[in-house]
């Protein structure tokens, strides 16, 4: 379901993209400045991607030490059951066993809803990331006379020599690098 969104966005986007290079017009066509940006190379190393990841390990980094303290608090009652269970009463066994497994409950639910906290702040802090490199692409673009700029999701090619930002604006801008003249790694935000 998912795949089949992904791909009519792309088909849609794509569309988009040839009806903007039709209505330049053939003749105008050899003139058009045409650009690419690696949004999500940009979402990944610029700056900000990176200060967005540290903001987030640290604004979480309470509740994952919590959560870990909790895990090695649960691993020492399990290793108290396991050598001394035998010589335990049944009635304070039975206790210790239900007491782990309400704390591995416990210990479930905080990190599930600390995971969710986690996703819904990445997605946040991706969007405004996301929102400031579109308007800087587009403040960058106009500003360097750009007739299109399109990205990967509407791009099926775009060669090396198409650079929608000159190195001398890449020095300027806090949003670095526009363009890789190597793939782009994939750095997950966590």
């Amino acid at each position: 379901m998912k795949n089949d969104s992904t791909r009519r966005r792309r088909r849609a986007a794509r569309a988009a993209a040839a009806a903007a290079l039709l209505a330049l017009g053939a003749a105008s066509a050899q003139d058009a400045k045409i650009g690419f940006v690696d949004v999500g190379k940009l979402l990944e190393d610029s700056p900000q991607a990176v200060a967005a990841r540290q903001k987030l390990r640290n604004e979480f980094a309470p509740r994952n030490e919590q959560l870990e303290a909790q895990h090695k608090e649960i691993g020492k009652l399990e290793e108290q059951l396991a050598t001394d269970g035998d010589v335990m009463s049944a009635e304070r066994r039975e206790e210790l066993e239900r007491d782990i497994q309400r704390r591995r409950r416990d210990f479930v639910r905080e990190r599930d809803e600390v995971r969710e906290d986690l996703g819904i702040r990445r997605n946040e802090e991706l969007g405004k990331l996301q929102e400031q490199i579109n308007a800087e692409v587009a403040e960058i673009a106009g500003a360097e006379g750009f007739d299109l700029i399109l990205t990967q999701a509407v791009t099926l090619y775009a060669s090396q020599r198409i650079d929608a930002v000159p190195p001398a604006l890449l020095a300027k801008s806090p949003l670095i690098p526009f363009f890789s003249h190597s793939p782009s790694s994939s750095i997950p935000l966590s």
